[in-house]
């Protein structure tokens, strides 16, 4: 399945409507279009209507095991980029990380819960789209001087109207992070 256009199309999956109401608050605020469920079966017509590039899933739920959606993104040959949360250590998560891309899923980040919303902030800002990415030339001109890292900066704060973007994504949160 290949998504359509270059929107930021955030879908989520968790048990918990506070934990679905605090990612898109964050979400949408950094411009990302987002549905969120409680439920499996809504969850699977999401993928399908909404096409996510980026995709939250809680591992432990109630009604359906984290890792069965897992094995359902790869059936479809979803190519978001997905993000596993988990109240659980970080053997889990990285027994999820392992599954999700031996299955072909493009498993991008394993967080333990509860995220910190800097964290979710700074990682959904690292997935938008390329459009809205600093450049490898943006960075390469940032490391040259202060100066140059203050223009960069101001260049990409007004190429995204006013957003604040990360500049750096930590190579390893809660469990970790690949990009």
């Amino acid at each position: 399945m290949t998504n359509r256009g270059s929107a930021n199309r955030l879908l989520v999956i968790d048990d918990e409507p506070e934990a679905c109401d605090f990612v898109k608050e964050i979400a949408e605020r950094q411009g990302y279009m987002v549905v969120t469920t409680t439920h499996a079966q809504a969850f699977r017509e999401a993928v399908q209507r909404f096409q996510p590039t980026v995709i939250y899933v809680d591992l432990h739920m109630p009604e359906v095991d984290g890792m069965d959606l897992l094995h359902f993104l790869a059936r479809e040959k979803v190519e978001a980029r997905i993000l596993v949360f988990s109240g659980k250590d970080d053997r889990v998560l990285a027994t999820a990380r392992h599954i999700g891309r031996t299955q072909g899923v493009d498993v991008t980040g394993t967080f333990q819960k509860p995220i910190d919303p800097d964290t979710l902030d700074g990682t959904l800002q690292a997935l938008s789209t390329p459009e809205s990415r600093l450049t490898a030339a943006d960075l390469a001109e940032a490391t040259r001087s202060p100066a140059t890292m203050a223009s960069a900066r101001s260049a990409a704060v007004s190429r995204d109207s006013g957003v604040r973007r990360a500049w750096s994504v930590p190579s390893r949160v809660s469990g970790s992070m690949g990009f």
